[in-house]
């Protein structure tokens, strides 16, 4: 995999100035994001809470999970498949929360603050993934 351990800034995550790999960058985005979305679903009238709401919850969490795991396995098979799982989870989160703001479930304001993370981190796994398959 040689590149993803390759330096970069990290300005996204708050640690100015310090250096750390791809795939920290790429978790620590991942975990950010979980964390940001996870919240908004606690605002749901109770019968989307549990139905809509749940599936949000899910799906961003499982984002950071599955990429933690594949790289944690160590092969370059596993961690193919965990990260296209992650990725697919990423679009399914993002697509969900698009439909709850949609539904007027999340404001426009939450919306747009996680729309921009959700983009940068589907750039960053992309380029994982592109990265694994070399």
């Amino acid at each position: 995999m040689g590149d993803s351990s390759r330096q970069i800034d990290n300005k996204t995550a708050g640690r100015r100035n310090s250096k750390i790999s791809f795939r920290e960058n790429l978790i620590g985005l991942a975990d950010e994001l979980a964390h940001l979305v996870y919240p908004l679903t606690y605002k749901f009238p109770r019968e989307e809470k549990f139905a809509l709401g749940d599936q949000i919850r899910r799906s961003v969490v499982s984002v950071p999970a599955n990429l933690i795991e594949g790289i944690a396995r160590g092969g370059e098979k596993e961690k193919r498949q965990f990260a296209n799982i992650a990725y697919g989870s990423l679009k399914e989160a993002k697509y969900l929360v698009y439909f709850a703001y949609k539904e007027s479930l999340i404001t426009e304001v939450d919306y747009k603050r996680v729309s921009t993370k959700f983009e940068n981190l589907s750039k960053l796994l992309f380029t994982f993934l592109k990265l694994l398959k070399k």
